[in-house]
C-alpha cells in the first residue's frame, strides 16, 4: 500500500514550577524575572557588605525561583494531538488512514531528531492513501507543520526545537527564519535547527576516514543524490514530492486485482 506520510519529533518540554506558572501569568518571562531578583539581591547584599550571609541567601533564592524541570509538560502531546484533530475535521477528505503518536526517549546519534531531548520526545504522525490531490495534501501538511513547530517551552518562553522525520515528507514544506524570510525545508534544516549538527557529523566522518583512508569527496561522490547535495552543500532545494510513475500505479493495480480475484 503506497501513502503519503508526515511526521514530527516535538521535544517534551519541562513542567514549569508554580512560580514560573504566576510569573507567566503576568506576562513575565521567568528566567528573567529569576535574574533581575538575584541581581537586586546580589546589590542588597553588596551595599550592606554581608558577605557570610551572601552564599547562603543566593542559595535559598535560587532553589525557590528555579524551575523544576523534573517533571514533563504533558500539555504539549495533547496540543499536538488536538490541533492535528481540529485541522482534520475542517478538511475532512485529506487525511484517509490515521492519526497517530508514540512517546520515545532521547537520542545520542548525531542527526537523530530526538537528540537532546532529554524528557522525551512526542512522535507523531499523519498519512494517508494516494486519493487526496498532492496540491490538498502539501497544504494540509503545511498547516499541521505551522502548529507543531510553533509550540514553546513555558519556562524559558523559547520555541521547542521540532524536526521532521528522516524517512517521511518533509521537502515541499516552507519554513521561516528568525526575521521571518521565506526558506525551503533543506535550507531551514541546514541553517537553524541542525546548524550545529550537520558540520559535527560531517567532521566525525573526516576523522573516520583519515583513519580507513577515504575522504569526505570520496563520499559525496559515491553516495551523493539531490536530497543530500541540497542538505549538506546549499545546491538548489530537491522537488518537494516523490509521484510515483504510471507504470508502477499500473502494475501496483494489477497486483491488487490479483489478491481480490484469489481472496475475494
Amino acid at each position: 500500500m503506497q501513502v503519503w506520510d508526515m511526521e514530527w519529533e516535538i521535544p517534551i518540554p519541562p513542567l514549569p514550577s508554580k512560580a514560573d506558572r504566576l510569573v507567566g501569568a503576568n506576562g513575565t518571562n521567568g528566567s528573567h524575572t529569576v535574574q533581575r531578583r538575584l541581581s537586586k539581591r546580589r546589590s542588597f547584599m553588596r551595599s550592606t557588605k554581608s558577605k557570610a550571609a551572601a552564599p547562603a541567601t543566593l542559595k535559598s533564592a535560587r532553589e525557590s525561583l528555579q524551575p523544576s524541570g523534573t517533571k514533563r509538560d504533558w500539555s504539549i502531546l495533547q496540543k499536538a494531538w488536538w490541533d492535528a484533530i481540529l485541522l482534520m475535521e475542517q478538511h475532512p477528505n485529506e487525511v484517509r488512514v490515521a492519526l497517530e503518536m508514540r512517546v520515545l526517549g532521547s537520542s545520542e546519534i548525531t542527526l537523530a531528531p530526538e537528540r537532546g531531548n532529554n524528557l522525551g520526545t512526542c512522535s507523531i504522525e499523519i498519512l494517508t492513501n494516494l486519493n487526496p490531490p498532492v496540491k490538498d495534501w502539501n497544504a494540509f501538511c503545511q498547516k499541521v507543520t505551522d502548529k507543531w513547530i510553533s509550540y514553546t517551552d513555558r519556562t524559558t518562553g523559547r520555541r521547542l526545537r521540532a524536526r521532521p522525520h528522516w524517512c517521511k515528507q518533509f521537502g515541499f514544506l516552507t519554513f521561516h527564519d528568525n526575521r521571518g524570510k521565506k526558506m525551503t525545508a533543506t535550507e531551514w534544516l541546514r541553517k537553524i535547527v541542525y546548524k550545529n549538527e550537520f558540520p559535527e557529523f560531517l567532521g566525525i566522518l573526516k576523522k573516520i576516514g583519515e583513519q580507513q583512508g577515504f575522504t569526505i569527496d570520496d563520499l559525496r561522490a559515491r553516495f551523493a543524490n539531490r536530497f543530500l547535495e541540497s542538505l549538506f552543500w546549499g545546491v538548489p532545494d530537491v522537488e518537494g514530492i516523490v509521484r510515483p510513475d504510471s507504470q508502477s500505479r499500473r502494475i501496483t493495480n494489477k497486483i491488487k486485482s490479483l489478491f481480490r480475484s484469489c481472496f475475494g
